[in-house]
């Protein structure tokens, strides 16, 4: 199970580096388990992300949900247990899209 779930996390910090996100985000604790931070880059509210992402099929969870710190803003939990790594590269395009968006309407 421990290979298993390495193995997954490799893949996903793979899709994730070939990403449109990659270089606009950071990765926090990738080896903690099946999750780890990662860090996007918006002045969005992590209210407003979740909500906008809902729009699109997405359900984001972020780390302000459980802790109220101005360094929990714009960290999101990515736990990776049950996700299907197929479907990953949209989901990903979705995101970098949503945080271009919010971008726009906020500049």
């Amino acid at each position: 199970l421990k290979k298993r779930f390495r193995d997954k996390r490799i893949k996903i910090l793979s899709l994730l580096r070939s990403s449109p996100l990659w270089g606009r985000c950071t990765v926090e604790e990738e080896s903690a388990g099946t999750h780890f931070l990662l860090h996007l880059p918006s002045v969005a509210s992590d209210r407003l992300l979740r909500q906008k992402a809902r729009e699109r099929g997405l359900d984001l969870r972020f780390l302000s949900d459980y802790e109220r710190s101005p360094h929990s803003r714009g960290v999101m939990i990515f736990n990776y247990a049950c996700l299907d790594t197929d479907q990953l590269p949209a989901a990903l395009r979705t995101l970098g899209e949503l945080l271009e968006e919010c971008q726009e309407k906020l500049s």
